[in-house]
């Protein structure tokens, strides 16, 4: 677990503040020139293993003194949670990148109430001076781990360049996925021209969950044309640490239907499965409030 995920032990009171910079977890490379990759971990806070794996990055990175043709800029997200290792405090950040909202920042109109509308413009602000730092091309990778236990996948907006950034990943693809979940920052930023991905690395405590984020960081530092396979010896390991993982999981999968859960519901998956275990047609899959849900 990376160290911003303990309790910060603020004083009663500050655990809402942001510390100067807090957000920018490192940077490696050169503006000036060259594609711009944009990596995020933990916009939801009990998920510290993308922020672990962007630490690993920019600390071998800049211990190898590894040659990039452009520039990688990591981040993380709901910073407030993180320290309390709660998925958000008072709104999921990762439901709040509507048009609207973030319109509303840009305007001077903030939202105000929630520790995430706070946390947002700040995020807005940096997002906002990556993008216009210079005309090229920009790359964003959006890490996250999940509460079952499962191989690492992939999500993207379904077009011609999330595509072929996604095939030089041995991760299965998940389409669909994108068009259930409103307000994503993923999808923000596909809608501002960035070619997008996001990557699943496992369960939230699994310590391997992190090794395949790392993984998946250093391959699209190759796949966005950032770096010279040569300058990184350990590239071949980290491919086959994803393509082990994955194994026998087929590579195009299309998500049909999400199963909505609203707050304070109870719902329990029954004992043994895990994801992209197959099932049957009219399988029970779970309890929710006193009711069987089946596929």
């Amino acid at each position: 677990m990376s160290r911003a995920a303990a309790d910060s032990g603020a004083p009663p009171g500050e655990e809402r503040s942001l510390r100067p910079g807090e957000h920018l977890l490192g940077r490696w490379g050169t503006s000036s020139t060259g594609p711009l990759l944009l990596c995020f971990g933990a916009l939801h806070g009990n998920e510290p293993a993308g922020v672990e794996a962007i630490r690993r990055v920019l600390e071998r990175l800049e211990r190898c003194r590894v040659r990039l043709a452009g520039e990688l800029v990591g981040v993380q997200g709901n910073c407030r949670a993180l320290r309390r290792d709660l998925r958000f405090l008072d709104l999921d950040l990762n439901r709040l990148w509507t048009p609207g909202r973030v319109r509303a920042w840009l305007e001077g109109r903030p939202p105000e109430g929630a520790a995430e509308d706070a946390e947002q413009g700040e995020l807005v602000a940096v997002v906002q001076q990556e993008l216009q730092q210079a005309e090229r091309p920009v790359y964003f990778l959006d890490l996250h781990t999940s509460s079952a236990e499962g191989p690492p996948f992939a999500t993207i907006g379904d077009t011609l360049r999330n595509r072929r950034f996604a095939r030089a990943f041995p991760l299965p693809v998940l389409l669909g996925l994108e068009e259930l979940v409103e307000g994503s920052l993923l999808e923000y930023l596909n809608n501002c021209g960035a070619i997008t991905l996001g990557v699943e690395g496992g369960q939230h405590r699994d310590p391997v969950s992190a090794d395949r984020l790392e993984a998946a960081i250093w391959l699209a530092l190759d796949a966005a044309g950032l770096l010279d396979a040569g300058d990184a010896p350990w590239m071949g390991e980290m491919r086959d640490r994803l393509a082990r993982a994955c194994r026998g999981i087929p590579r195009l999968l299309d998500v049909r239907y999400r199963h909505p859960i609203p707050p304070g519901s109870r719902f329990r998956m029954r004992p043994g499965y895990r994801s992209f275990d197959p099932v049957a047609r009219g399988e029970v899959l779970a309890d929710q409030d006193g009711r069987e849900i089946a596929s």
